[in-house]
């Protein structure tokens, strides 16, 4: 059964981002070993779920030349549909509901909660 995990870097008091929701300290302390396990993690997933505001910081600052999770299917939590890719899926369907219906739809690879609350 395809698995559900969590994959994020935090600080060691808890934190994913700074107060603004800046993760521009992540290219400040990355380092060759971390690329490589990201990259090893990467290959095991084919599926990203994440949050309307993990999606806006992407495509606006993070990658807004070119669609980060290219080759990935991806599902976006919104109550509208707040921009325009055809790599995404708007849903808000209750993650359970969500998590079951993909694990129908077809065999695959992991899924992969990005971001945060």
């Amino acid at each position: 059964m395809r698995k559900v995990v969590l994959y994020i870097a935090m600080s060691l008091d808890g934190y994913i981002a700074e107060e603004d929701g800046s993760v521009a300290f992540l290219d400040e302390v990355a380092s060759d070993s971390q690329q490589e396990d990201y990259n090893t993690f990467y290959d095991t997933i084919d599926t990203v779920i994440m949050g309307n505001s993990t999606y806006t910081q992407i495509i606006n600052e993070l990658s807004p030349n070119e669609w980060f999770y290219k080759g990935k299917e991806c599902y976006v939590y919104s109550k509208t549909t707040s921009g325009v890719n055809e790599n995404v899926k708007y849903t808000n369907l209750e993650p359970k509901k969500l998590i079951e219906q993909i694990r129908v739809e077809k065999n695959g690879k992991d899924i992969w909660i990005i971001g945060g609350s």
